[in-house]
């Protein structure tokens, strides 16, 4: 297994207690889906770059700074793809590369393939009524590591757990305007809490 770098050594109990209570992967957020599928034997493929920093962060329900960790800066370089495989069935998968480092005295820093995320969605409802359109989609897949990164880190590169993801999107559409809302279910390995994800979207 690929061992992050630490620009500093670290005293074993201060390991220890970092990598117990203050784990913060950078790749946890849902993928976000609306109710559009591509027709089948079409697609799209799209590279996004986002960049974030943080020094605070919640424990509980307590905001607290960890001067070990200092600032945590994260940069991600995502690829994504959809396909049509038939007019009502469709395949996306997004996958980024991240790059994790910290200015606190521990000086933790790692890069690399983060959490590969796939889905099968299906188009089960496309209704229009007057003026108004309805599409509901409905998805399965898994979120895995697509590499052999440290996820008992400080700052890891994704959430080291192989997951069930089901999703469900209802979206209303007038006009050249849509109001997309995703609801999920996130089944989690290991001791990771299953999670609940909620993605609105207006166009």
């Amino acid at each position: 297994m690929r061992e992050p770098r630490n620009r500093n050594a670290v005293l074993p109990a201060v390991w220890s207690a970092l990598a117990a209570t203050l784990l913060l992967p950078v790749s946890a957020a849902a993928m976000n889906l609306n109710g559009f599928l591509p027709a089948r034997g079409e697609g799209a493929v799209a590279l996004s770059y986002s960049v974030e920093s943080y020094d605070e962060f919640w424990a509980g329900e307590q905001k607290v700074a960890e001067p070990a960790l200092g600032e945590v800066e994260t940069a991600s370089l995502s690829l994504w793809a959809r396909w049509g495989l038939t007019d009502r069935l469709a395949v996306v998968a997004n996958l980024p590369y991240i790059e994790v480092s910290t200015d606190g005295f521990a000086g933790f820093e790692d890069d690399g393939l983060g959490d590969l995320e796939a889905l099968l969605l299906f188009r089960a409802l496309e209704r229009s009524s007057g003026a108004l359109g309805h599409r509901l989609v409905a998805g399965v897949g898994l979120r895995t590591p697509a590499s052999d990164y440290e996820g008992n880190f400080p700052v890891s590169l994704g959430d080291d757990t192989t997951d069930v993801l089901l999703r469900l999107v209802y979206q209303l559409e007038r006009g050249g305007f849509y109001l997309s809302q995703q609801v999920g279910f996130d089944s989690r390995s290991d001791d990771a809490p299953d999670g609940f994800p909620l993605h609105t979207e207006l166009g």
